[in-house]
């Protein structure tokens, strides 16, 4: 484990395989490839001029004369085609060449700054906690008790059948409830399908 970790502090910092590193390696490859390309380019259109300049002068005399005009046009195309890439290759170098030499410079001086001198804390006696002296707690005022007045107490027969009868029916509409009802209202009472009509 030890070992593993040691190799990630190795790899990770400021080395080859930092982020910075990749990005400059890429960059580098990119400019590589795109004046390689131009070169090559340039190469293939020096030949054809040379092949060219080479069928003109061993055809020379019985050489139709258009056909020396549309290879002079040929010659005088390919001649700016290969001047245009000359001036893109000189440019992509010349922005390769200022894109190294910005990227080497070396980091601007690091200016240290000057402390403030802070005066030293003065040092003061801490007065000491005193407790304070227990007092009587202040006395609680009394609040007045209400006073109710006392209800009369139900009697007779009637009183319990009538209770029992409240009973009867709210028992009878729960049962209902729970039936028919229970988790299909906007309540959801067990995380049924219900709907919020709302």
């Amino acid at each position: 484990m030890r070992t593993g970790k040691a190799i990630m502090k190795r790899t990770v910092g400021p080395g080859i395989c930092s982020r910075t590193m990749i990005m400059y390696y890429t960059t580098v490859l990119v400019f590589v490839y795109v004046i390689a390309t131009m070169y090559t380019s340039i190469y293939s259109h020096r030949s054809k001029i040379a092949q060219l300049e080479a069928a003109l002068r061993a055809g020379g005399a019985n050489a139709d004369p258009k056909a020396a005009v549309d290879s002079g046009d040929k010659v005088a195309q390919l001649q700016a085609q290969l001047r245009v890439q000359q001036d893109e290759l000189e440019r992509l170098k010349a922005a390769k060449d200022s894109k190294q030499d910005s990227q080497l410079q070396p980091a601007p001086p690091v200016v240290a700054l000057q402390a403030i001198p802070v005066a030293p804390p003065s040092i003061e006696p801490i007065p000491k906690f005193e407790e304070p002296k227990q007092q009587p707690p202040p006395p609680t005022p009394e609040a007045p008790k209400a006073a109710a007045p006392e209800l009369p107490k139900p009697a007779g027969n009637a009183d319990p059948e009538k209770r029992d009868a409240v009973k009867a029916a709210l028992l009878h509409s729960w049962d209902g409830y729970k039936k028919f009802a229970w988790g299909t209202d906007e309540l959801m009472p067990q995380a049924r399908q219900g709907h919020n009509w709302l």
